[in-house]
């Protein structure tokens, strides 16, 4: 959520609160007489608030629209700052068990002023609960700072007034009513609407002269796109990719690559008609890669049909082309595991590197962008067979000289609780991490 946005629709709703104050003014004065002291004031105020009104919906439906939540996120936050609005809790506890407040209190400020000090000089998480578990001082409440940690217990009723205000027959809903019809006709991107999906291409057609040409794919094409519109679309030549597999080589020739590039995407409909756009942040063959825009037609059979233009990244000029898109069944690594999403990301500004990880069920991409070039693979999961026992990933291919987080060696059940991990001295942050 923009946060400059968001304050700005905070200051106009103040305003706009407080111009009826005038009309309360003028109303109080006017003794319910027919006079004309109010003619000027409502030529003033009416425009204004209609335009305040106006200014405050369209920020609202900017920040809001498309709008996500990232659960994992939202963990790595509360964990940091937790176990500090926990320590009040923790020395009423104390005392409840007879411990001096002044004691109390002291020890608490002397571990949390340790904590800090780690936090801002080394970088560390903040482990003000494992230094309190080591301390035999808070001994006598070890066993309930789980319970003391809850973080419902710092909420208030806010869970409670908010669903009472907006949820169903509230006053917002209740005002809204009018208007349903309305907004159920509407298409606009919301949270329910957005899946995890697995994207392959089936055809294309590129004519940069726009001279019609035969569907062909010659390229293995896969896009994996997150719940919150991550991306990674890795495309090699099939041809060369067959021909380096059967020679059984590790890494692969930089020249089976065709294009790579992460970033994310976003969609929108304009006209009645649905559109989808994907911002660069990787792309193998420039540091300055130009953002796709395309229109998307849905299909009979379920399939999707792009048509659009970009840039071609080798002649520069604009082209147009048909792409014809095919959505993979998203599958599991067991029957008792759920499908999984997670994204990494790793960035180095002052060594010009930039790398994104995405796992969406049995599939997983990764490219990675340096100095020393492009490297990209592709793994996907292996289910129990007569080769192995318990299911494996297996490399599909890997392209260039950098190393990349191996889908094996990546703990996806537990990667919340620790937010990051670390590949050839490169960090690999956690940005999202979904399950469904």
């Amino acid at each position: 959520m923009n946060p400059m946005r968001s304050e700005r629709i905070c200051s106009l709703g103040r305003k706009l609160k407080n111009v009826s104050s005038s009309f309360k003014d003028t109303f109080s004065s006017q003794w319910l007489e027919r006079t004309l002291d109010d003619n000027a004031i409502r030529r003033a105020d009416l425009p204004e608030m209609l335009l305040l009104t106006d200014a405050i919906l369209i920020l609202l439906d900017n920040v809001t629209n498309g709008l996500l939540v990232f659960p994992a996120m939202v963990k790595l936050r509360l964990e940091h700052e937790l176990p500090f609005m926990a320590t009040e809790n923790i020395i009423m506890k104390l005392v409840q068990k007879k411990v001096s407040r002044q004691a109390a209190h002291e020890r608490i400020r002397v571990l949390s002023r340790e904590t800090v000090h780690a936090m801002k000089m080394d970088g560390s998480d903040n482990d003000l609960i494992d230094r309190i578990k080591k301390d035999e001082f808070f001994k006598p409440i070890w066993d309930e700072l789980d319970s003391i940690l809850d973080p419902k217990l710092f909420t208030g009723r806010s869970a409670e007034l908010t669903e009472r205000y907006v949820g169903p027959g509230g006053p917002v809903s209740t005002q809204l009513d009018k208007y349903r019809d309305y907004i159920n006709s509407t298409a606009t991107a919301t949270l329910e609407n957005l899946r995890p999906v697995v994207s392959d291409r089936d055809t294309a057609t590129d004519s940069p002269l726009k001279v019609p040409k035969e569907p062909e794919e010659p390229t293995s094409t896969l896009v994996l796109t997150s719940k919150a519109s991550y991306f990674v679309d890795i495309r090699v030549f099939k041809d060369k990719w067959q021909e380096e597999a059967g020679r059984g080589t590790q890494r692969y020739s930089a020249g089976i690559l065709q294009w790579a590039f992460a970033g994310t995407s976003q969609s929108y409909h304009e006209d009645g008609k649905r559109f989808s756009k994907w911002s660069h942040w990787i792309d193998s063959h420039t540091d300055e890669p130009e953002e796709d825009k395309g229109q998307m037609i849905d299909q009979e059979n379920g399939d999707v049909l792009e048509r659009g233009t970009n840039v071609d990244p080798v002649s520069g000029e604009e082209t147009t082309y048909e792409e014809l898109w095919t959505d993979l069944e998203i599958t599991t690594t067991s029957p008792e595991a759920k499908r999984v999403c997670v994204v990494l990301q790793a960035e180095d500004n002052s060594s010009s590197i930039k790398g994104m990880l995405i796992r969406i069920g049995t599939w997983c991409q990764c490219i990675l962008k340096a100095e020393t070039g492009v490297t990209v693979d592709r793994w996907l999961w292996h289910a129990q067979d007569s080769d192995n026992a318990h299911g494996e990933w297996r490399q599909e291919f890997c392209i260039g000289p950098g190393e990349l987080p191996c889908p094996a060696d990546v703990p996806f059940e537990n990667i919340a609780k620790t937010g990051a991990i670390t590949k050839a001295g490169l960090t690999w942050k956690l940005v999202e991490d979904y399950s469904w």
